[in-house]
């Protein structure tokens, strides 16, 4: 019988790793623990210490069959490594799951020779290391060739899937959900909406929800003079940040690397056609020209045409919102944990 201890951080922080590992914790197979939380370095640092203790209870307790970590890179991984090793003296199978982008430039340029050598070590012990697309499989693949490598797609919680629009053709509102930063390419998207206001879709509204640098998009917005059509909500509560995603009719979503997109997979998942750079994990979740589009990062009049196009051509954007309603169920939870459970038996890479 499979029961999984499950490390990662704090369901109720923001990110990423914390929405997916919410939806796994509700099985009654996985039993969890959180290392991570929000907050000062000093709340950070008791809280890690406190999931050790909870660590060593729980595994004296509850006999294991598995040991679950959820990762990015860096200090992450660091912080992980520990349950790994733990997990392996105790004699139980261990899953490394990697979350956060970048792995590969941790690893290779990051790393001097003796933190390499760690890295390698703690992968090589692992049972099962799992990804979560198909350019991060390619990517380790290509660094650790003879590791147990497997495919494991992020999941939607059903709430999104479950929530229909009443009328997307009516919708004005352009929306980026995620961390504000310049990797999320947030010049980017105040330039494509300045280009969308030009271009006559003076009703649009374009809708921050995240948290980060609203300075560099503020500035750039004033000295377009467009600020006043640019909204922060800030981090939402998910019945919130729900219904600010059916008011509007397309994400915007020009990152510069991504290992997957949660948001991208929750806004499908309402119907809301996405407009996305064609990097990392992406492609997996958006097909291009079918359940949105894909450009090269640098192609801001491409994107910027194809918003004007969904905005005025009803019919197309009813259709794109229909396939991505439709396409992400393939990401529903109860076909991704039976893909995880096959896995943890030995199932195919």
């Amino acid at each position: 019988m499979i029961k999984i201890l499950m490390i990662g951080p704090n369901t109720k922080s923001r990110g990423g790793i914390a929405t997916v590992f919410s939806v796994y914790e509700k099985k009654p197979e996985i039993d969890s623990i959180y290392t991570y939380t929000d907050g000062s370095k000093c709340k950070k640092f008791f809280y890690y210490i406190k999931s050790i203790l909870v660590f060593f209870y729980k595994i004296s307790i509850s006999n294991y069959s598995h040991i679950h970590v959820h990762s990015a890179s860096r200090s992450s991984f660091y912080r992980k490594a520990m349950f790994l090793f733990l997990g392996k003296i105790l004699r139980k199978k261990v899953v490394f799951h990697l979350h956060g982008g970048e792995f590969d430039k941790f690893y290779l340029n990051e790393s001097k020779y003796l933190k390499k050598l760690f890295i390698k070590f703690t992968l090589s012990s692992c049972d099962h290391i799992l990804v979560i697309s198909s350019h991060w499989k390619k990517t380790l693949k290509r660094i650790f060739p003879n590791m147990n490598i497997y495919l494991l797609h992020n999941p939607i919680s059903n709430i999104y899937i479950n929530t229909y629009i009443d009328n997307i053709q009516s919708n004005n509102n352009i929306i980026f959900i995620g961390r504000l930063d310049k990797n999320k390419g947030i010049e980017k998207i105040v330039s494509i909406f300045n280009n969308v206001i030009k271009n006559g879709l003076s009703k649009c509204r374009l809708y921050f929800i995240g948290e980060g640098d609203r300075k560099t998009i503020l500035d750039l917005a004033i000295k377009l003079n467009i600020q006043d059509k640019i909204v922060f909500t800030g981090w939402l509560e998910e019945y919130e940040k729900i219904e600010t995603i059916k008011n509007s009719f397309v994400m915007i979503f020009p990152s510069r690397f991504e290992t997957f997109g949660m948001s991208i997979l929750e806004v499908s998942a309402i119907g809301i056609p996405v407009v996305a750079t064609n990097v990392g994990g992406i492609p997996d979740i958006i097909k291009d020209n079918c359940n949105g589009f894909l450009y090269n990062e640098n192609n801001i009049d491409g994107m910027t045409k194809k918003i004007i196009e969904l905005y005025e051509n009803k019919k197309l954007l009813a259709n794109v919102s229909e396939k991505s309603k439709l396409m992400s169920k393939k990401f529903l939870f109860d076909l991704i944990f039976s893909q995880y459970i096959q896995i943890l038996h030995g199932g195919k890479k």
